[in-house]
């Protein structure tokens, strides 16, 4: 399951599902605030088990601290 973080396009969902069976979701239609911050995302990819799609470095430097999961 991946998770695409708000500096990836959302569009990208229907091209990568054409190409694959994983579930793909964007940060913006699961429910969270928005802008939700980096610890929220973290907090919901952990707990429904998606992988972190995102250009944002700050993610590296969570996982880091925290470990896995979730991946980014």
């Amino acid at each position: 399951k991946l998770l695409l973080d708000q500096n990836i396009s959302y569009r990208l969902i229907k091209r990568l599902s054409d190409l694959t069976d994983v579930e793909i979701k964007h940060i913006s239609r699961v429910g969270l605030p928005s802008p939700a911050t980096d610890r929220e995302i973290w907090s919901f990819a952990e707990t429904h088990s998606y992988v972190i799609i995102t250009n944002d470095e700050d993610f590296c430097e969570i996982q880091a601290l925290r470990g896995f999961p979730p991946y980014v």
